[in-house]
């Protein structure tokens, strides 16, 4: 029969056991600054997400999106405020003073006409 400090011993040591292999799996800072989340199974330091403004490429190193993207693969998703998503997944600007501008739809693939959805602050949209 195991006594109370056997059993002790050996919760201890499986404690231990499982702390290294946790450090092994996940690491608590990034070699890339870009990088918001990293692995560090089998010490690879390896990139699992970019921060904000950034994607993740093939051979897991963080990407900076285009200045005008907000949100990036290896495409654009999403624009900042003064542009517009095109359908190449392209950001074109939006006329002046529009702070965010709609895609106007379009059966020509050539055609790129917005509308002004939001002014700048100090202008209004007129009806």
């Amino acid at each position: 029969m195991l006594d109370t400090k056997s059993i002790s011993n050996n919760l201890l040591i499986i404690s231990i056991i499982l702390l290294l292999h946790c450090d092994k799996v996940h690491s608590l800072s990034c070699q890339d600054n870009n990088c918001k989340i990293c692995s560090n199974y089998n010490y690879t330091n390896t990139c699992i997400q970019c921060n904000t403004g950034f994607y993740i490429s093939s051979k897991n190193q963080c990407i900076a999106c285009p200045p005008e993207c907000k949100t990036c693969t290896d495409k654009c998703i999403e624009c900042i405020n003064g542009y517009f998503l095109t359908k190449s997944n392209i950001c074109g600007r939006c006329p002046n003073n529009c702070d965010q501008c709609k895609l106007v739809p379009s059966e020509s693939e050539k055609s790129t006409k917005t509308y002004c959805a939001a002014c700048n602050a100090g202008y209004y949209l007129q009806s």
